[in-house]
């Protein structure tokens, strides 16, 4: 390294070499260390030139502090502080190579902690991200810039060392600016101790200092004070409002208007918050707001986070980062959590503000509802029951009764979060009447109105609320339930992927790279074959459409498959050349959940961004475990529709062919041969007839069919050939011999045959008694 002191060179002086580090500015056109001293640039490029040209044999030395052969390095740096110091002069002296090697020698000499926050304290973090961002140095830049992000934030996280600086900045003197410079050295993760300390505070001074030092911290302690302005505790909220109006945040002014204006109780808050609300303002005062005001204020300002609206400012992991409190502690805490989990935390305290505001308004008490619901069913998962018992937020909408958990719905739907509406259709099957399937205050029934959400798994809920509800008349939309229950039993239990191509080998290559995602993947020619194959099949998880779309145009085939219900949730991916891109911006705006990507992306790319996509989506596919349950309710209840002699009000029809299907799944055949009973029609009864007379079926299934096919043949008569009625004879003859009690289930289906007198006499005596 260079030698320290002073040293001439030709007449002139130059820096140590940790001077030149510290000291040097660098032109970036030229990539040349400016020297403090006036040796002219030809004698500097000659020196260089003598310290790493050709004549290197006087730098060929081993490693024992021997200098590589093209190193202009006096001597190689043997400690963690000087091979810093020389990647670092590397930089600046535009040699990449020699930079690249003196970082991977500091990166595998390991350094310490203690070392790299030395380091830090010395040069700032700023260089250490600079040599992150920097090719010629990756990925070794970017894992000393890990190593020290660890180390600072075990140093933050020490409480004793940030206690100790606390109390130095409350003893005053020298120490106090030291204790200042580091608490806003360390930053964010110091703020909480801070505002716990302020919080509980009565002396003035102490309290001044606490506060400058926060205000000291400037915007990095910020999204702390927003944390401590949502905590309990009056103290600690009002001390972090104080502190957000001296940092003169405006991001913080929804957090404002209640403790400015709803705290009327609380003198000392309400002072706070609007003195806050006038810094932030740069005003001497500040209207005042009406309880009616405030409340629709606040109550938007949920509905704006119920709607998963608020643009979070994300991390590189795409994820809030949140301050919240913890109660053990009694400390803020700092929490990584997804956009839509902060909306609905930070929505929660809006709308319990609101609640507060004006308890009786009835939109401010189902918004709170729709948010609680939409909330417990997060923690809990998408994968698992919405939570009941004590306590939830489910036992909370059976008691608040049916109207405010119909008003509920609404507002989820008006505000299309899926949790809420989810959640609130459960708890509406549980407590709603007829009377909610009609209109109310000229408007839609809210169940009805989620028979058509563009969301499959929200439609079979509502589907499943109407059923629960069993109404004895006929209603507006009937013949959806019909048609989510057939769609629902139709499902493959697989994801199935469209493709939507005139061109067939393009068409080809996209399904294979779909297969190969876990799709099973299927292709048409035309947008209007892949609307009708989309809106039947419910297996349809994702559609690909090529830009150049024929018999519909793209915009015809959009436009027909988000107006259907049955399509309207189903990503969309249009593909096509890159030139098309920038010409379809407006038709993606257009289109709900879809993107474009060009024609010619490989496998791995289209893994990479398509998992992007989908995840962006917020709402997870079923998992095949609720998938199966889901399959299972819906024949469950054809079945009952056909027991329960309410075919006047659904006609199962239109669902022939799903519960025909239904019949060959063992797990689902039982209930699938109950419906069919309902349906008029040969198919149906020959369907019957052949699981009755079936010797390879199982006994349970084939008892099913015969007493259904009794129930078929008794409501819409003998609809089959003279074919049928012998293979109905022989069976029977069969299982006289071979199984009695299969054969009474047969007899039973003969008898419904109005048999003429000759036969029934043919019968009476070829009985023998055995009495």
């Amino acid at each position: 390294m260079w030698p320290t002191g002073r040293q001439t060179c030709r007449g002139g002086e130059i820096e140590s070499n940790h001077d030149a580090i510290r000291g040097h500015a660098v032109d970036k056109n030229q990539h040349m260390p400016k020297f403090k001293t006036n040796i002219p640039i030809l004698v500097f490029v000659a020196l260089a030139f003598a310290l790493g040209g050709p004549s290197r044999e006087a730098f060929s030395q081993n490693n024992n502090g021997a200098v590589a052969q093209d190193s202009p390095l006096l001597r190689e740096p043997d400690s963690p502080e000087a091979l810093f110091e020389a990647v670092d002069l590397m930089v600046r002296l535009a040699r990449p190579e020699l930079a690249k090697r003196y970082l991977v020698q500091l990166v595998e000499s390991d350094p310490s902690e203690e070392t790299l926050l030395k380091l830090k304290d010395t040069y700032g973090t700023a260089l250490f991200l600079r040599f992150s961002t920097m090719e010629s140095l990756q990925p070794e830049s970017k894992q000393l810039l890990e190593k020290l992000n660890v180390a600072a934030r075990k140093q933050a996280e020490d409480p004793a060392r940030t206690q100790q600086f606390i109390d130095d900045l409350i003893a005053g003197g020298v120490k106090r600016e030291q204790a200042l410079i580091m608490l806003k050295n360390l930053g964010a993760p110091v703020v909480p101790m801070l505002l716990q300390r302020l919080s509980m505070t009565t002396d003035e001074v102490e309290r001044t200092q606490l506060l400058q030092a926060i205000i000291h911290i400037g915007p990095a302690a910020i999204p702390v004070l927003h944390g401590g302005a949502t905590a309990p505790g009056e103290a600690l909220q009002q001390v972090s409002i104080e502190a957000l109006g001296w940092l003169e945040d405006r991001t913080a002014v929804p957090l404002l208007w209640y403790p400015a204006f709803g705290t009327r109780d609380q003198p000392a808050m309400t002072f706070t918050a609007r003195t806050a609300l006038m810094r932030i303002f740069r005003t001497n005062q500040v209207s005042n707001v009406e309880i009616e005001g405030l409340a629709a204020e606040l109550n938007r300002l949920t509905q704006l986070h119920l709607s998963n609206r608020y643009h979070w400012a994300l991390n590189p992991n795409q994820k809030v980062a949140m301050w919240l409190y913890d109660p053990t502690a009694e400390l803020l805490r700092p929490s990584e959590v997804d956009p839509e989990e902060a909306s609905l935390i930070l929505g929660a305290h809006f709308a319990s503000q609101a609640l507060r505001v004006s308890p009786e308004n009835n939109e401010v008490q189902a918004t709170f509802l729709a948010l609680a619901l939409a909330r417990d069913f997060s923690r809990s998962g998408w994968d698992r029951p919405l939570p009941t018992g004590p306590g939830t937020a489910h036992d909370l909408a059976l008691t608040s009764g049916p109207g405010v958990l119909g008003d509920a719905l609404h507002i989820a739907i008006e505000n299309a979060n899926t949790l809420a509406a989810l959640a609130s259709l459960q708890a509406l099957s549980q407590v709603a009447s007829p009377n909610q399937l009609q209109m109310l205050d000229s408007r839609k029934s809210s169940i009805l109105t989620a028979l058509n959400y563009p969301s499959p798994r929200v439609q079979f809920a509502a589907a499943n609320t109407v059923l629960q509800i069993d109404p004895e008349r006929k209603f507006p939309g009937c013949d959806r339930v019909v048609d989510i229950l057939a769609r629902a039993i139709s499902d493959s239990r697989m994801p199935h992927a469209l493709v939507v191509d005139a061109d067939p080998t393009r068409a080809d290559r996209w399904a294979t790279m779909l297969n190969d995602q876990g799709y099973r993947s299927q292709s048409v020619r035309t947008g209007r074959e892949g609307f009708r194959v989309a809106s039947e099949r419910v297996d349809v998880q994702l559609i690909v459409v090529h830009a150049n779309c024929i018999d519909w145009v793209l915009s015809q085939t959009l436009s027909n498959l988000r107006a259907d219900a049955r399509t309207a949730a189903i990503p969309i991916v249009i593909y096509g050349p890159r030139e098309l891109e920038f010409r379809l911006e407006g038709t993606l705006e257009r289109t709900s959940h879809s993107r474009f990507l060009t024609q010619d992306v490989d496998a791995a790319y289209l893994d990479l961004e398509l998992n992007k996509f989908l995840r962006g989506l917020g709402t997870p596919d079923l998992t095949p475990e609720l998938r199966t349950e889901q399959v299972s309710s819906a024949a469950y209840w054809f079945a009952q529709i056909s027991s329960s002699q309410r075919t006047g009000v659904y006609d199962l029809s239109s669902a022939e062919e799903a519960i025909l299907n239904g019949t060959n799944d063992p797990a689902i055949a039982r209930h699938c041969l109950i419906a069919l009973s309902a349906i008029p029609s040969k198919n149906a009864q020959k369907k019957l007839l052949e699981n009755a007379v079936d010797p390879q079926q199982q006994l349970e299934l084939r008892k099913t069919a015969a007493f259904q096919l009794t129930y078929h043949i008794q409501r819409h008569s003998w609809l089959l050939n003279g074919a049928d009625l012998q293979s109905l004879n022989a069976a029977y003859q069969r299982e006289v011999e071979e199984n009695s009690e299969m054969a009474t289930s047969l007899a039973a289906v003969l008898g419904t045959l109005k048999p003429n007198s000759k036969l029934v006499g043919d019968r009476l005596q070829g009985f023998q008694s055995t009495r």
